[in-house]
Parts: C-alpha cells; structure tokens; sequence
C-alpha cells in the first residue's frame, strides 16, 4: 500500500480543536464529518458536528450542516445510509462547567441528524432509550441497520461493547455483547453472510480484541492483539482485512498507524490474528479516528486528525494499493 497525504481541510477557526472523522459515499458525493470546538478536546458546550460535502473526490469541500445539542458535548461523528437518507450519529455527554473531564457516565446520550438530499438536515434529535448508551460506528446487512454502542448502564469500570440493532436507524434495540467488561470502542464488518467481524478497544491494561460471531450473534470468539488501537477503524479492501487508529506502543508519542490484520486462523479455530504495520501518518499528540472510503478500485481516501502543526486539524490520506 502507498500512502500520499494531500489535503489539510480546517475551518476557518484555525484554533479550533477538529478531530473525530468519518468519511461515506452518498448520491455520488463524499462526506466527510468531525466535531470542532473552539475551546478544545475535553467536554464543551460549544462543541459542534460539522458535516462536509465534496463533489470532486475530496478536491474541495462545502459545509453542509454544523450543529450541536444545548447542554451537552458532541463528538465522534459516524454516518449510516438509511432508507431515503443520510443520517449522522453523536454520542454526548452532560457538560458540568466547573468540571469539562467525562464523569457522569449515567447520564450520556446518543442523537441522530437525518438528511434525505445531503444538504438540508434535520436534528440533532435524541434517540428513544439511549441513556446510558454511547453510540460509535454503524453498519448494515439484510435490510437491518447495526451500531455498536459502549453500555456506561451499569458500573463504569466495567462497561461494555454492545450491538446495537435497528429496522429504521431511529430505534434501537441491545441485539448481543461484543465485548463484556473491558469494551469501549468498536468498528466491525460483515462478511455476505452477516457474520461480524470486530476490532475492539478496551479499558484497562488490556490490548485491542479481535471478536468474531455468526448470527444470530450469540455467542463471540475472542482474540486479544498484542497492541492496544485507540480510535479503531476495521475496513475491508482488496480482499484484506486492514486496522487503523492511534499507537501507543510508545505512551509518549502516540501516533495514527495503518496495519494489516492478518489471520492465523483455520476453519475460524486456533491461529489467533497479527498486525502487520503499513504506515505511520503524518500525526503526533491528539490525533486517530480515522474515516475510510474506496474512491476506484485499488485507491482510497483515508481520514484522520492530528495535533502535529500547532492546532489540531483534519488530514485526508490517499492511500493506493500495490
């Protein structure tokens, strides 16, 4: 895989922290969302979701929508097609102004925007029996909608990497447990015939999982990976299987990395999984979460933010394949 960095795209508040990104195809355009927020990367009530919109495969870049929910902090924007439109997830949390570090992991809620032609939107609305649920990356297969949603419910210590699912995008039901205990965050896949595959951040001292499950999604076979990937994206192309987010193999200067995951297994039994590294971004500080989106077969554009050149910006990465 080679790897070309080409566009910086930040707002006109150059000081701004923008980070969080998630990249989608719709109506031929690409989309691009993250969270800015002039007073940084912790808990602001003057956090916002911005939504971008390139007709030129990522030349150049419109706004389309920007807002936020009063009271309460907005960030890691993803998006999911849904039937007559697009719409775009935010987990949020209750903003205490003496305090802008997440402690009230009770009261966190996800919402919703929906637009049918990209351009006009509508919400953020909040989702029905969310509290306590964080939404995070999103999927479909069989006419059904799939999210995976961290489950701060019960005790904080111990939260959990649920599957969310949903016949309309709007409702949401728990349909199974990726990760019990020690899951955070979580991108997966579908195979054609909807098994999951999961790259799995966890809490504590533990790396990153791989979890894998065959519907109805009962019961998960689990891998732990040497490395912890903070941020995780798990994206299919070109027959591989490939992961992306931040490093911290050194805690002092975390970086945004992109690996082959490569499979030692057999009939899905024994082997256990390995991280190939492919490329070191341009990134140093805050930076990760990554968006990744085919442009043709064998190119790709890849999202991701940083702290690298004085503000925290968002990078888009060409990335081509060999």
């Amino acid at each position: 895989m080679k790897m070309n960095v080409t566009k910086i795209w930040s707002i006109p508040q150059e000081k701004n922290h923008n980070a969080f990104t998630d990249l989608t195809w719709y109506q031929g355009d690409i989309y691009l969302t993250y969270r800015s927020c002039p007073q940084g990367h912790a808990l602001y009530t003057s956090s916002r979701i911005v939504v971008l919109r390139s007709r030129d495969e990522g030349q150049t870049w419109e706004k389309v929508f920007c807002a936020g929910v009063p009271g309460r902090d907005v960030r890691d924007p993803h998006f999911l097609q849904l039937s007559g439109g697009l719409a775009v997830y935010s987990g949020t949390w209750p903003v205490d102004p003496n305090d802008p570090r997440p402690t009230d992991y009770h009261n966190i809620e996800s919402y919703v925007a929906f637009s049918e032609d990209g351009l006009n939107w509508r919400g953020f609305e909040l989702l029905p029996d969310t509290r306590g649920i964080y939404c995070w990356r999103t999927g479909s297969w069989g006419g059904r909608y799939y999210m995976c949603g961290k489950n701060y419910r019960e005790i904080p210590e111990r939260r959990h990497s649920k599957l969310l699912a949903s016949d309309d995008g709007f409702t949401w039901r728990e349909e199974a447990t990726i990760m019990p205990n020690i899951g955070d965050e979580t991108s997966f896949i579908f195979a054609e015939d909807g098994e999951i595959t999961a790259l799995v951040r966890t809490s504590g001292p533990f790396g990153s999982y791989v979890c894998r499950a065959k519907r109805p999604y009962a019961e998960w076979e689990r891998w732990e990976l040497p490395e912890k990937i903070c941020g995780p994206l798990l994206f299919a192309w070109g027959g591989e299987l490939y992961a992306a987010g931040r490093s911290r193999v050194n805690p002092a200067a975390p970086v945004t990395r992109i690996y082959r995951l490569k499979s030692g297994l057999e009939g899905g039994v024994g082997g256990g999984w390995e991280l190939e590294e492919l490329h070191t971004l341009p990134s140093a500080g805050d930076n990760s979460y990554p968006g990744f989106i085919e442009l043709a077969p064998g190119r790709g554009l890849f999202s991701y933010y940083s702290s690298h050149e004085e503000h925290t910006k968002v990078y888009l990465a060409e990335l081509t394949l060999d």
